[in-house]
């Protein structure tokens, strides 16, 4: 259990420097993404600009997240569970399938750091049904 802890740590320490960014800070933060990375959310088109929409969204004061869990899908890939906590429930939408107040992030481990590969905001996306396999894949 030890061990699996500090292997956890650096992602752990990765996801809460990315919340903790400030504005001036995006364009360094840049190296922190893959060059492919994909935010998924419903309430933006997502074709351009996703690192920045991300970022603000992850830093934005009216959404305020804490790690939740971080789950090992592969020896250098993991999934970690974002939750809202400062969001009051008669304010958002009810999501059947994950909550409303929940962002998975997909983060890739290499010799080189963590990198951020997919960002999936599930806040007002219950009609998609792409989130019902995203839900079933990440339990378990």
């Amino acid at each position: 259990m030890m061990k699996k802890l500090n292997t956890l740590e650096p992602i752990r320490e990765f996801v809460e420097k990315l919340m903790h960014l400030k504005r001036t800070s995006y364009v360094a933060a840049e190296d922190c993404f893959t060059d492919d990375f994909n935010y998924l959310t419903k309430a933006v088109p997502q074709s351009k600009n996703m690192i920045f929409n991300f970022l603000e969204d992850l830093n934005n004061a009216q959404y305020q997240y804490e790690i939740e869990k971080i789950k090992t899908l592969q020896q250098t890939v993991y999934l970690v569970y974002l939750k809202c906590t400062n969001r009051s429930r008669k304010n958002m939408e009810i999501n059947t399938l994950m909550g409303t107040d929940r962002i998975l992030l997909i983060i890739k481990q290499l010799e080189t750091g963590c990198y951020l590969t997919e960002a999936i905001d599930f806040k007002n996306n219950e009609t998609n049904p792409i989130y019902a396999v995203l839900e079933k894949f990440s339990q378990g």
